[in-house]
């Protein structure tokens, strides 16, 4: 059976501690140009290109921990086409459990 659909939805999951954005963010109040990211995605080769402004606001929001998801419409090409970033912030641990004894002293 042959399915056709529009152009595929697409989530790449980055971790922010792992990827260097330093070198792509320009002091304002400079014209901020493009920026082209190039991703290998298990061996997928995949281009976005962000508008300066809008990628470079995004990533002062970055903090430690957090990852970085860029999603969008995969073209044939390997191209994410109208790309958007969201920050997802880390977890944070879990409580450690209580002893049964402690349990019932804070009850």
């Amino acid at each position: 059976m042959k399915i056709v659909a529009g152009l595929a939805k697409v989530s790449v999951p980055l971790k922010a501690d792992e990827v260097d954005f330093s070198a792509v963010l320009v002091p304002e109040p400079k014209p901020q140009p493009d920026v082209t990211l190039r991703i290998d995605a298990g061996g997928v080769p995949l281009k976005v290109t962000f508008k300066g402004k809008n990628f470079r606001k995004s990533m002062k929001a970055v903090i430690p921990g957090c990852f970085v998801v860029i999603q969008g419409r995969l073209s044939p090409g390997g191209e994410i086409l109208d790309p958007g970033i969201v920050l997802q912030p880390p977890k944070p641990a879990p409580a450690p459990a209580l002893a049964p004894a402690e349990a019932e002293a804070a009850a």
